[in-house]
This record gives structure tokens, C-alpha cells and sequence, in this order.
């Protein structure tokens, strides 16, 4: 980029507009310095960066594929993967994000100017709004993890050109872009080793979530409450030690925000869970 433009700056004003840059590099280019000149005045020297151009077709036809059962790294969560896979648009990149429980808003958008960390486990990437960032590169396809049985996770690609501060994402929706699906398979009674549950309820709860503990060896439990990023929101107990027997159960769940939630059970060597909502 280089040239000559001339303005004017009106009477009794400090600003001016200049109009007519043309800018041919598609990859965008960081530190771009303009300067200005006007007699009886130094030289002013405006440094800027030029986005790269934004793609024109967006990326479509966002599918969810191959389910597959997994363990968490604590060995207590059930988890899944998907396949996740989508069509190119004509961008140079793509950003994949994803978002559980509600659709991804417009606050949720990604930023020109503005890279992201992407994770394919889901809510380990950056955040972007009260989405995650799950995959950033040239393909477009990969296999997603940390996913919970029976939530619902809405999915968005974004094609882009450029890099860090030359980012210049399409954020225009197309087929199938955005999408949503649900894992499933849940099972509402889960055997383990030495006991087992049953569904929780009511489902959706709103002041407790009640379930049958049925122990066939007697052992310590940890019963707990986790919300969709992992995180440990309220419990029942903590290496309680339980004899054989039938346990009727309620977890406290009052003081939650609505949302989708799952309940862990675990004696230290096998674990249960069950998936259920808060309405509010």
C-alpha cells in the first residue's frame, strides 16, 4: 500500500476524512502507517492494521456423526464423542463453536481482529460469548469430546481469512449453519459395579432431584451435582459410607439456575449418572 491522497480540513474542525484506499493483499497486513502532512504542521504518522477480506461463501451443512462412550479423565463422568463435520465455504480458515443447552446468539459471534484458542473438548477452548471455540484451521471436520448424554449442543462455523489481528470472519448463517442435535442414549437406570440408580425426578426439578440407591456391596460414596462446563455445583455427600440396601435420595437443587445439570454417583470404583434440567 502506497500513494498520495489529498484532503481538506474544514474551518475551525481537527478531523478529516479520506476516502478512495484501495487495499489488494487478501491476507490482511498488521502495522500499516499512514502518514499526514499539511503545511505550517508536522507530520502526523497513524499506524493501523487491514483486516484480510472477509470470505464470501460461507461454510455449511454442519452434521453430528459416530457417537461414541467415553470415560472422563476423573473416571467418574460419563461422557461421549462425536464426529462433527461440515462443507467449506471459500474461506482460508474456519471456527467451529458450540454451545449447550440454548442456540448461539448474536453475542456469541466471534470478533474481527481477534483470534481464538480452540480445544475439540468441549468447554476447554476459548469462550467466545457463552460459546467455546472447538476447532480453528483449514479442514472441516474432527472428533468432539467431553459431551454429555441427552443435553443439546448447537453447533456454528465461521469461515475466515487472516490470522490474530487480521481476522475477518463470515458471519452470516447458511444450510444446516447453524445446528443442533442431541447425544443420545441415556439410560434411565444405570447398573455399576456394586450398586445401581434409578432415574431421577421430577425431571425437569425444581426444589430437589430424588432417586433410588440400590447397593448391593456395601462402600463409600460421592454423590454430586455438575453443571455443563464440569464443574462441581452442589452434592449430596462426600465418601459417605453406605451399607447394602435401598436408598431413597433428594439433592437439594433450590438455589440453581435453570439449565441442564447431571448427577454423578460414585463408590471409587464404578460410577452411575443421569442428566436432568432445572426450570425456573
Amino acid at each position: 500500500l502506497s500513494g498520495t491522497m489529498q484532503g481538506t480540513i474544514p474551518t475551525n474542525d481537527n478531523k478529516v476524512t479520506i476516502t478512495g484506499i484501495v487495499y489488494t493483499n487478501n491476507s490482511g497486513e498488521a502495522n500499516v502507517q499512514l502518514v499526514t502532512s499539511a503545511a505550517g504542521m508536522a507530520d502526523c504518522m497513524i499506524t493501523t492494521n487491514f483486516l484480510a477480506m472477509e470470505p464470501l461463501v460461507q461454510d455449511a451443512d454442519i452434521k453430528y456423526d459416530s457417537v461414541s462412550a467415553v470415560t472422563g479423565k476423573d473416571q467418574i463422568t460419563a461422557l461421549s464423542k462425536w464426529i462433527v463435520s461440515w462443507t467449506n465455504g471459500d474461506g482460508a480458515s474456519h471456527l467451529l463453536l458450540m454451545k449447550s443447552g440454548e442456540a448461539i446468539s448474536d453475542s456469541d459471534l466471534p470478533l474481527d481482529g481477534k483470534g481464538y484458542t480452540a480445544n475439540s473438548s468441549f468447554g476447554t477452548g476459548d469462550p467466545v460469548g457463552s460459546a467455546f471455540a472447538i476447532y480453528s484451521a483449514a479442514g472441516n471436520s474432527l472428533q468432539v469430546s467431553n459431551l454429555i448424554e441427552g443435553i443439546v449442543y448447537y453447533a456454528r462455523v465461521f469461515g475466515y481469512n487472516g490470522i490474530d489481528v487480521l481476522t475477518n470472519y463470515n458471519t452470516n448463517t447458511s444450510s444446516n449453519n447453524p445446528y443442533a442435535d442431541t447425544v443420545l442414549d441415556v439410560q434411565d437406570s444405570y447398573i455399576a459395579d456394586g450398586f445401581r440408580i434409578s432415574a431421577v425426578s421430577p425431571n425437569p426439578a425444581y426444589l430437589d432431584v430424588k432417586f433410588d440407591l440400590d447397593i448391593s456391596t456395601p462402600s463409600v460414596f460421592t454423590i454430586e451435582v455438575i453443571d455443563m462446563q464440569g464443574r462441581v455445583i452442589t452434592g449430596y455427600c462426600n465418601k459417605k459410607f453406605f451399607i447394602e440396601g435401598i436408598y431413597q435420595i433428594a439433592v437439594p437443587v433450590s438455589k440453581l439456575v435453570s439449565g441442564s445439570y447431571l448427577l454423578k454417583v460414585y463408590n471409587g470404583t464404578d460410577f452411575a449418572y443421569q442428566v436432568f434440567t432445572i426450570v425456573r
